[in-house]
């Protein structure tokens, strides 16, 4: 049971992108007359506190160890936000050149992918009031809310 409530998410920023990013825009940029060259990153801009909008200026942890790195490599970075299901998908179509934003770390991503070591972990739990009737996350099995929309589906 505690393994259960203990259990880490898969949920890492994938810096290890941002370096595949780098090469692979090194290489479309090669022959660019310019003497600076610009990565293209994305994010939700949503994930406090690694990438968020605090007014319209995008910042958080993330945001400046990505724009460190980049400066240190000789880059110009470009920030895209967008809806956390797109991001992969803006990297499969080169819309973007790395991700930056809390991503699993699944054997499917893996095979596509190249991930970095995980530097931000996270850990998940559910919270309930102390006088609740639900005592264990087996007691959520097949709750609803009153809306009849599932309040939680468990994949053990």
């Amino acid at each position: 049971m505690k393994k259960i409530w203990i259990s880490i998410i898969g949920v890492v920023v994938v810096i290890g992108l941002i370096f595949l990013g780098f090469t692979q825009l090194n290489k479309s940029t090669a022959s660019s007359s310019s003497s600076k060259k610009t990565i293209t990153i994305g994010t939700t801009g949503t994930s406090f506190p690694t990438s968020y909008k605090k007014g319209n200026k995008l910042v958080g942890f993330d945001v400046d160890l990505i724009n460190k790195a980049a400066k240190d490599l000789g880059y110009k970075t470009k920030w895209v936000t967008g809806e956390y299901d797109g991001l992969l998908e803006d990297l499969d179509q080169s819309k973007v050149d790395t991700v930056a934003n809390d991503v699993a770390i699944t054997p499917e991503r893996e095979q596509k992918y190249t991930f970095s070591t995980p530097y931000n972990i996270e850990e998940t739990a559910i919270a309930v009031n102390k006088n609740s009737s639900f005592k264990t996350i087996h007691d959520l099995d097949g709750k609803q809310y009153p809306q009849a929309q599932p309040l939680i589906t468990l994949i053990i």
